[in-house]
């Protein structure tokens, strides 16, 4: 995932939300960044638990992008 999201940021900015069956973090992210990055949670994958939490921060932006394995 990192090296599609190191892509990415090389042309737009990356914001990262990770959840799992909940919230877990959310941070900007740069080039090169996964080298420091913390993987929090690990457990079930609630799909519509990101896009409730984006909306209801008022963070749904024109693209979106969801990775999961």
């Amino acid at each position: 995932f990192f090296g599609e999201i190191d892509a990415i940021s090389s042309r737009a900015k990356v914001h990262v939300l990770q959840w799992d069956h909940a919230f877990q973090g959310y941070g900007d992210y740069r080039r090169g960044d996964w080298k420091k990055f913390k993987i929090h949670g690990r457990g079930g994958t609630d799909m519509a638990q990101p896009v409730a939490w984006l909306m209801e921060n008022r963070m749904i932006s024109d693209v979106t992008v969801m990775l999961t394995d």
